[in-house]
Protein backbone atom coordinates (compact mmCIF):
# COMPACT_ATOMS: atom_id res chain seq x y z
CA UNK A 1 0.00 0.00 0.00
CA UNK A 2 1.41 3.43 -0.90
CA UNK A 3 2.19 5.95 1.78
CA UNK A 4 -0.94 8.15 1.62
CA UNK A 5 1.04 11.29 2.41
CA UNK A 6 4.05 10.62 0.19
CA UNK A 7 2.59 12.36 -2.85
CA UNK A 8 0.83 15.37 -1.34
CA UNK A 9 0.57 18.17 -3.87
CA UNK A 10 0.32 21.71 -2.54
CA UNK A 11 -1.70 24.03 -4.71
CA UNK A 12 -3.93 27.09 -4.81
CA UNK A 13 -7.60 26.84 -5.67
CA UNK A 14 -9.59 29.80 -6.91
CA UNK A 15 -13.13 30.74 -5.96
CA UNK A 16 -15.74 32.27 -8.22
CA UNK A 17 -15.48 35.54 -6.25
CA UNK A 18 -11.76 35.85 -6.96
CA UNK A 19 -9.98 34.43 -3.92
CA UNK A 20 -7.00 32.10 -3.81
CA UNK A 21 -7.13 29.39 -1.15
CA UNK A 22 -4.35 27.16 0.12
CA UNK A 23 -5.03 23.49 -0.56
CA UNK A 24 -3.44 20.06 -0.63
CA UNK A 25 -4.27 17.10 -2.86
CA UNK A 26 -3.36 13.48 -2.14
CA UNK A 27 -3.91 10.21 -3.97
CA UNK A 28 -3.08 11.29 -7.52
CA UNK A 29 0.63 10.46 -7.63
CA UNK A 30 2.45 7.54 -9.29
CA UNK A 31 2.05 5.37 -6.20
CA UNK A 32 -1.70 5.19 -6.78
CA UNK A 33 -2.52 2.88 -9.67
CA UNK A 34 -5.82 2.37 -11.45
CA UNK A 35 -8.91 4.49 -11.79
CA UNK A 36 -10.12 6.20 -8.60
CA UNK A 37 -13.16 4.68 -6.93
CA UNK A 38 -14.36 8.14 -5.92
CA UNK A 39 -13.06 11.62 -5.12
CA UNK A 40 -13.33 13.40 -1.78
CA UNK A 41 -13.30 16.98 -0.56
CA UNK A 42 -12.69 17.39 3.19
CA UNK A 43 -13.71 20.61 4.99
CA UNK A 44 -12.24 21.73 8.29
CA UNK A 45 -13.81 23.04 11.54
CA UNK A 46 -14.48 26.67 12.49
CA UNK A 47 -11.57 28.95 11.52
CA UNK A 48 -12.40 31.50 14.21
CA UNK A 49 -11.83 28.78 16.82
CA UNK A 50 -8.53 27.48 15.51
CA UNK A 51 -9.79 25.20 12.75
CA UNK A 52 -7.79 24.64 9.58
CA UNK A 53 -7.00 21.85 7.14
CA UNK A 54 -4.45 20.33 9.54
CA UNK A 55 -7.07 19.61 12.21
CA UNK A 56 -6.68 16.05 13.53
CA UNK A 57 -9.99 14.78 12.14
CA UNK A 58 -9.32 16.28 8.71
CA UNK A 59 -5.76 14.97 8.81
CA UNK A 60 -6.93 11.43 9.53
CA UNK A 61 -9.43 11.42 6.67
CA UNK A 62 -6.92 13.01 4.31
CA UNK A 63 -4.59 10.08 5.00
CA UNK A 64 -7.10 7.23 5.02
CA UNK A 65 -9.25 8.02 1.99
CA UNK A 66 -6.44 7.98 -0.63
CA UNK A 67 -5.31 4.65 0.83
CA UNK A 68 -8.61 3.09 -0.33
CA UNK A 69 -8.53 4.56 -3.82
CA UNK A 70 -10.11 7.95 -3.19
CA UNK A 71 -8.00 10.98 -4.19
CA UNK A 72 -8.72 13.69 -1.64
CA UNK A 73 -8.40 17.45 -1.45
CA UNK A 74 -8.35 19.54 1.71
CA UNK A 75 -8.10 23.31 1.88
CA UNK A 76 -8.17 26.30 4.19
CA UNK A 77 -11.38 28.28 4.11
CA UNK A 78 -11.15 31.96 3.14
CA UNK A 79 -9.25 34.08 5.64
CA UNK A 80 -7.64 31.02 7.22
CA UNK A 81 -3.93 30.14 7.48
CA UNK A 82 -2.80 31.82 4.29
CA UNK A 83 -6.00 31.67 2.26
CA UNK A 84 -7.15 35.01 0.89
CA UNK A 85 -10.29 36.84 1.98
CA UNK A 86 -12.10 36.99 5.28
CA UNK A 87 -14.46 34.74 7.20
CA UNK A 88 -17.90 34.65 5.60
CA UNK A 89 -20.06 33.28 8.38
CA UNK A 90 -20.48 29.90 6.72
CA UNK A 91 -22.26 31.32 3.66
CA UNK A 92 -19.41 32.61 1.51
CA UNK A 93 -17.49 29.46 2.43
CA UNK A 94 -19.84 27.48 0.19
CA UNK A 95 -17.99 29.04 -2.73
CA UNK A 96 -14.75 27.69 -1.27
CA UNK A 97 -16.16 24.17 -1.21
CA UNK A 98 -17.40 24.44 -4.80
CA UNK A 99 -13.95 25.65 -5.87
CA UNK A 100 -12.38 22.60 -4.20
CA UNK A 101 -14.81 20.24 -5.93
CA UNK A 102 -14.14 21.89 -9.29
CA UNK A 103 -10.39 21.61 -8.76
CA UNK A 104 -10.35 17.88 -8.09
CA UNK A 105 -12.99 17.13 -10.74
CA UNK A 106 -10.90 18.95 -13.36
CA UNK A 107 -8.18 16.32 -12.86
CA UNK A 108 -10.56 13.69 -14.23
CA UNK A 109 -12.34 15.48 -17.07
CA UNK A 110 -12.55 12.34 -19.25
CA UNK A 111 -14.37 10.28 -16.65
CA UNK A 112 -15.32 12.00 -13.40
CA UNK A 113 -15.63 9.58 -10.45
CA UNK A 114 -18.39 10.23 -7.90
CA UNK A 115 -17.51 13.01 -5.45
CA UNK A 116 -17.99 12.63 -1.71
CA UNK A 117 -18.23 15.82 0.32
CA UNK A 118 -16.88 15.39 3.85
CA UNK A 119 -16.91 17.97 6.62
CA UNK A 120 -16.17 18.16 10.32
CA UNK A 121 -18.03 20.53 12.67
CA UNK A 122 -18.32 23.94 10.95
CA UNK A 123 -17.04 22.26 7.79
CA UNK A 124 -19.86 19.73 8.02
CA UNK A 125 -22.52 22.44 8.26
CA UNK A 126 -21.07 24.27 5.26
CA UNK A 127 -20.79 21.04 3.28
CA UNK A 128 -24.40 20.05 3.86
CA UNK A 129 -25.47 23.34 2.25
CA UNK A 130 -23.43 22.81 -0.94
CA UNK A 131 -24.65 21.28 -4.20
CA UNK A 132 -22.62 20.35 -7.27
CA UNK A 133 -23.44 18.21 -10.31
CA UNK A 134 -20.57 15.80 -9.56
CA UNK A 135 -21.59 15.30 -5.95
CA UNK A 136 -22.71 11.78 -4.99
CA UNK A 137 -23.29 12.21 -1.25
CA UNK A 138 -22.42 13.90 2.03
CA UNK A 139 -20.53 12.57 5.05
CA UNK A 140 -20.94 15.01 7.93
CA UNK A 141 -18.90 14.56 11.10
CA UNK A 142 -20.21 16.21 14.28
CA UNK A 143 -22.22 19.01 12.65
CA UNK A 144 -23.44 21.41 15.39
CA UNK A 145 -26.99 21.46 14.02
CA UNK A 146 -28.52 22.73 17.27
CA UNK A 147 -26.69 26.02 16.62
CA UNK A 148 -27.87 26.46 13.02
CA UNK A 149 -30.88 28.61 12.20
CA UNK A 150 -32.56 29.34 8.89
CA UNK A 151 -33.54 27.20 5.93
CA UNK A 152 -32.70 23.53 5.74
CA UNK A 153 -29.53 22.68 3.83
CA UNK A 154 -29.42 21.10 0.39
CA UNK A 155 -28.74 17.67 1.86
CA UNK A 156 -31.97 17.77 3.88
CA UNK A 157 -34.17 17.52 0.81
CA UNK A 158 -31.88 15.69 -1.61
CA UNK A 159 -32.18 11.98 -2.52
CA UNK A 160 -28.41 11.50 -2.60
CA UNK A 161 -27.23 9.76 0.59
CA UNK A 162 -26.23 11.69 3.68
CA UNK A 163 -24.50 10.02 6.62
CA UNK A 164 -23.98 11.98 9.84
CA UNK A 165 -21.52 10.70 12.44
CA UNK A 166 -21.69 12.27 15.91
CA UNK A 167 -20.70 11.57 19.48
CA UNK A 168 -23.30 10.71 22.06
CA UNK A 169 -21.71 13.26 24.41
CA UNK A 170 -21.12 16.04 21.86
CA UNK A 171 -21.35 19.42 23.59
CA UNK A 172 -22.95 21.15 20.59
CA UNK A 173 -25.25 18.48 19.16
CA UNK A 174 -25.43 14.91 20.42
CA UNK A 175 -26.22 12.05 18.09
CA UNK A 176 -29.69 11.88 19.67
CA UNK A 177 -30.33 15.59 19.04
CA UNK A 178 -29.14 15.24 15.46
CA UNK A 179 -31.46 12.28 14.92
CA UNK A 180 -34.36 14.46 16.08
CA UNK A 181 -33.35 17.43 13.95
CA UNK A 182 -32.90 15.34 10.81
CA UNK A 183 -35.91 13.06 11.23
CA UNK A 184 -37.60 14.54 8.15
CA UNK A 185 -34.47 14.73 5.98
CA UNK A 186 -34.31 12.68 2.83
CA UNK A 187 -31.87 9.75 2.53
CA UNK A 188 -30.18 10.58 5.85
CA UNK A 189 -28.84 8.28 8.54
CA UNK A 190 -27.13 9.12 11.84
CA UNK A 191 -24.35 6.98 13.29
CA UNK A 192 -23.69 7.52 17.02
CA UNK A 193 -20.23 7.30 18.50
CA UNK A 194 -20.74 6.17 22.11
CA UNK A 195 -18.98 8.31 24.69
CA UNK A 196 -17.40 10.68 22.17
CA UNK A 197 -17.41 14.46 22.65
CA UNK A 198 -17.21 17.09 19.90
CA UNK A 199 -13.42 16.85 19.62
CA UNK A 200 -13.66 13.12 18.85
CA UNK A 201 -10.37 12.54 20.62
CA UNK A 202 -10.53 8.74 20.50
CA UNK A 203 -12.66 8.20 17.40
CA UNK A 204 -10.06 8.12 14.62
CA UNK A 205 -10.38 4.39 13.91
CA UNK A 206 -14.19 4.50 13.91
CA UNK A 207 -14.22 7.56 11.64
CA UNK A 208 -11.92 5.79 9.21
CA UNK A 209 -14.21 2.76 9.23
CA UNK A 210 -17.33 4.85 8.60
CA UNK A 211 -15.63 6.84 5.83
CA UNK A 212 -14.55 3.65 4.08
CA UNK A 213 -18.07 2.22 4.44
CA UNK A 214 -19.47 5.37 2.85
CA UNK A 215 -17.05 5.00 -0.05
CA UNK A 216 -18.24 1.40 -0.49
CA UNK A 217 -21.83 2.62 -0.53
CA UNK A 218 -21.15 5.29 -3.13
CA UNK A 219 -18.62 3.53 -5.34
CA UNK A 220 -19.14 -0.16 -4.65
CA UNK A 221 -16.72 -2.63 -3.09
Amino acid sequence: MPNPLSDVERLAIHTSDGLGLRAELSGTGPGHQGAPRALAVVCHPHPLHGGNMHNHVVRGLFASLPAVGVPTIRFNFRGTSGSEGRHGGGVDERLDVIAAIDTIVDRYSDRVPPVILVGYSFGAVVSLAVDHPALAGWLAVAPPLTMVDGEQPVAARDPRPTVIVAGTEDEFATATEIERLTATWAATSVIPLPGEHHLLATASKRLRTEAEAFVDRIAGH
